[in-house]
């Protein structure tokens, strides 16, 4: 159990049945399931943890105000990847962080952008609350110390994302060893 173990942060994808493309009867139906499993995860850690929910870009903007409905009953901490991320949805990413700040949940993303001007419109139009570079994608810890620094000017949290093995976690872990104040890796 790695809560015995000292986590107090956790974070899953609990929504593989929503799919972009769902009407909202269906979206309904489909969220259900997810919804079951963060009430049953957050049973399990209990309300003094953390709980983070990845949504790999499942929902439409259009409907994301069902999904934050849902989630304020578990106090969660941030919902990431709402939607797809491009020039193209920047002010609706901006709408959908204005609605989960507004319950209460941060908004987070932009784990597979790789250079400080891809980030730069984002956090020019207050997108997020928290992005999560990825050391793979970056070019490495110098890089990813870079960017780490510089979303510090935004007032935005830095996390890096961490799915990839031992070699990128070791070198994730040792970037937040280094970072004032401590941050949550993924």
């Amino acid at each position: 159990d790695v809560k015995k173990n000292g986590f107090n942060a956790f974070k899953f994808a609990p929504f593989d049945e929503v799919l972009p493309t769902q009407s909202k009867s269906d979206l309904y139906k489909s969220i259900t399931k997810g919804i079951e499993r963060i009430e049953t995860i957050k049973n399990i850690i209990g309300k003094e943890s953390k709980l983070m929910i990845d949504c790999h870009w499942r929902f439409q903007e259009k409907l994301i105000d069902i999904l934050i409905n849902e989630l304020i009953y578990f106090d969660i901490y941030w919902l990431e990847c709402p939607i797809l991320e491009n020039a193209e949805t920047i002010k609706s990413i901006r709408v959908i962080r204005r609605k989960a700040n507004n319950k209460g949940i941060k908004l987070a993303g932009l784990e597979t952008f790789f250079k400080k001007n891809h980030f730069e419109p984002f956090l020019k139009e207050g997108c997020y609350d928290v992005i999560m570079p990825d050391i793979k994608y970056v070019g490495g810890p110098l890089k990813m110390l870079e960017i780490a620094n510089y979303v510090k000017g935004y007032g935005v949290e830095f996390s890096p994302h961490n799915p990839s093995g031992p070699i990128c976690h070791a070198h994730s872990l040792q970037i937040c060893g280094t970072l004032s104040p401590p941050v949550i890796l993924e």
